[in-house]
């Protein structure tokens, strides 16, 4: 069950990857771009190895990314005026032909980075965060993930954590089976307590931590299925189980069975589909869309107070 919600969790960000590279890929070369757009935007680029473009970002944005002076880096054009729309290099040297890769449990690999893609940016008022996915060549595993925190003239390498953005713009930076997982805030002018650099960490949870249910909750259900009310608390849904989870202590503030409201056969193990159709106030609204094993399909709307879990259901 562990690796199953692990699967759906880092998904989004593998295939965003694997569309990137596979929109440019060449032959398995290590540089994947037709040479004149990066002759038409970027110039000389004799100093940038592991190169990789893709036009899909935003629409109008072409994206060129690799290593530039032993440096990750990446650069944003708009393909309709060519203007540059940012710029990022990391501060940190990465070696490319012989990349260290931490696979946990004091097991380390030697790769060579192919390319990289850029996954998530952020701008905060003192630096930006920045996640890339480098393709590889010699480990285990084709893919490692590496996230770059940059404060004015001091920057720190992450490697293998999963994120999600959160409540007022904060973020979820943790890892199965770490120490350090928590929620970082990045509001304002604080940082973050990230390896060694000094930050604003609002609390910490434990990997370990299990909702025996029902529903059945891992860390991974916690954060692919939570919509954040606070930086401690958040509403998930889980087929038709609704609760409201506090991160903190590591407990469900209350957990409610939203039963459909007509006879359901004993034998037809529905399955559920829900969608969150209001959050605008307090009482949610959601859409419930049910499957029995015969193939029937049923349909009903619930509404339920986030603050009590009572609810109430329609057809």
């Amino acid at each position: 069950m562990n690796n199953i919600r692990k699967f759906f969790l880092i998904l989004p960000i593998t295939v965003l990857c694997n569309i990137l590279c596979s929109c440019n890929s060449k032959n398995n070369s290590i540089d994947y771009n037709p040479e004149t757009n990066w002759d038409k935007y970027v110039g000389n680029y004799s100093n940038i190895t592991c190169r990789n473009t893709t036009d899909i970002i935003k629409g109008d944005s072409i994206l060129f990314s690799g290593v530039r002076n032993g440096h990750l880096w990446y650069v944003a054009y708009s393909q309709r005026t060519k203007e540059k729309i940012f710029e990022w290099e990391d501060q940190i040297a990465i070696d490319t032909m012989n990349y260290k890769i931490d696979r946990g449990y004091g097991v380390y690999e030697n790769a060579r980075i192919k390319n990289i893609i850029p996954s998530f940016y952020r701008k905060t008022n003192d630096g930006s965060i920045v996640s890339v996915c480098l393709y590889v060549t010699g480990g285990t595993l084709p893919i490692s993930y590496v996230t770059s925190f940059t404060k004015q003239n001091e920057s720190v390498h992450i490697v293998g954590k999963y994120y999600r953005d959160w409540y007022n713009n904060s973020i979820v930076l943790f890892e199965y089976g770490a120490d350090d997982e928590g929620i970082y805030s990045i509001l304002v002018n604080s940082f973050f307590k990230v390896a060694n650099i000094e930050g604003n960490q609002l609390f910490s949870f434990s990997s370990s931590t299990d909702y025996i249910g029902p529903p059945y909750i891992d860390i991974g259900t916690l954060f692919s299925y939570a919509i954040p009310i606070s930086n401690e608390e958040a509403i998930l849904c889980v087929d038709n189980y609704i609760f409201k989870w506090n991160y903190s202590n590591a407990s469900a503030v209350w957990t409610t069975e939203c039963k459909a409201p007509f006879d359901v056969p004993t034998d037809a193990n529905p399955k559920y589909t829900t969608t969150l159709l209001d959050k605008s106030t307090d009482t949610w609204k959601y859409k419930v869309d049910m499957v029995y094993y015969d193939g029937t399909k049923k349909e009903f709307t619930i509404t339920i107070n986030i603050n009590t879990g009572e609810y109430k259901t329609s057809v």
